[in-house]
């Protein structure tokens, strides 16, 4: 995310270098919007993927883990 930052700080860099003037730093102000928007869209969806598969990952270890087309253990089975 960092990295991100960095590259979206280096092309608003080059849209302003040319010639700053207000139709250059409007556009400059657009693409950070958009960009940096994206990026922090992209990071909370990774956020709650991390989130969501560690709390899967506490869970599966406590107990029967149920295979995927398979029937459950019978109370006999589980002895």
């Amino acid at each position: 995310m960092i990295g991100s930052a960095g590259l979206l700080a280096v092309l608003d860099g080059a849209i302003l270098s040319a010639s700053p003037n207000l139709t250059r730093s409007a556009f400059a102000l657009l693409v950070t919007v958009l960009v940096g928007g994206a990026i922090v869209a992209i990071w909370r969806s990774n956020s709650k993927l991390e989130k969501s598969a560690s709390e899967s990952d506490k869970g599966a270890k406590g107990g029967y883990k149920p295979d995927a087309g398979k029937r459950p253990p019978t109370k006999s089975q589980q002895k």
